[in-house]
C-alpha cells in the first residue's frame, strides 16, 4: 500500500489507476471514496480513462488515514473491486 505524506492545510489530489485492472472493453461504472478515520473532507471526485480522482483535504497534523476507493465494473456480472493507500498528515 502506498503511503503519502500531506501537509494538514493543503487540498491534494489523489488519482487511482486501473487500467492494469480493467478487462478490454470493460469501464468504471462508478466509483465510491472512504476516508478512516473519518473527519477530512474527500470531493471532486472524478473518472476519466481508468483513472479514479480524488481531492482529500482538513487533516489533523500526526494523524494517519486509510484512503480507499471501490468501483464497480460495467461487466456483467459487475466487479467491484477496491484499492486504498495511506496518507500521513504532516506539516511540510
Amino acid at each position: 500500500m502506498k503511503v503519502f505524506i500531506q501537509d494538514p492545510d493543503a487540498k491534494i489530489d489523489y488519482p487511482i489507476d486501473w487500467t492494469d485492472y480493467l478487462e478490454t472493453g470493460e469501464t468504471i461504472a462508478s466509483s465510491a471514496w472512504s476516508i478512516e478515520p473519518t473527519g477530512p473532507t474527500i470531493d471532486n471526485d472524478s473518472e476519466s480513462d481508468g483513472v479514479t480522482v480524488v481531492y482529500v483535504s482538513g487533516l489533523e497534523r500526526g494523524k494517519r488515514y486509510r484512503l480507499s476507493n471501490q468501483i464497480t465494473t460495467s461487466n456483467t456480472p459487475a466487479r467491484t473491486p477496491e484499492r486504498s493507500v495511506v496518507i500521513r498528515a504532516e506539516h511540510r
